[in-house]
C-alpha cells in the first residue's frame, strides 16, 4: 500500500472494498509508506487505512493485515527496541 495516501477516506474504503471483492485478502503496510523521501507523507498509508476501518470496521474481518517498522530516513533501518516502539 506504498502510494495509499488520499484523504477521501470513501473514495478509499470503496479501493478496498474492490481489492477485497476481487480477491485480494492480504494488506500489507509499513510506517514508512507514503513516504517521498523529501520528509513528507511519513505514516500517511496507516493513517489512512486507520480511518478505513474506523469508517468501515467489517473489512477488516476480511483481510490479513501485515505490517513492519523500524525504517527512518535518512538510517535505512533502526531494529532497536526504540526504534520498533516508535514505529
Amino acid at each position: 500500500m506504498w502510494r495509499f495516501t488520499s484523504t477521501d477516506v470513501d473514495a478509499s474504503v470503496a479501493l478496498v472494498e474492490a481489492a477485497l471483492d476481487n480477491g485480494m485478502n492480504l494488506i500489507d503496510t509499513a510506517d514508512v509508506y507514503g513516504l517521498d523521501w523529501n520528509g513528507t507523507g511519513f505514516g500517511t498509508v496507516e493513517e489512512n487505512l486507520g480511518e478505513v476501518l474506523r469508517r468501515a470496521p467489517g473489512l477488516r474481518d476480511r483481510m490479513v493485515l501485515a505490517t513492519k517498522g523500524g525504517i527512518r530516513p535518512p538510517v535505512p533501518y533502526d531494529s532497536s527496541p526504540a526504534g520498533i516502539t516508535a514505529a
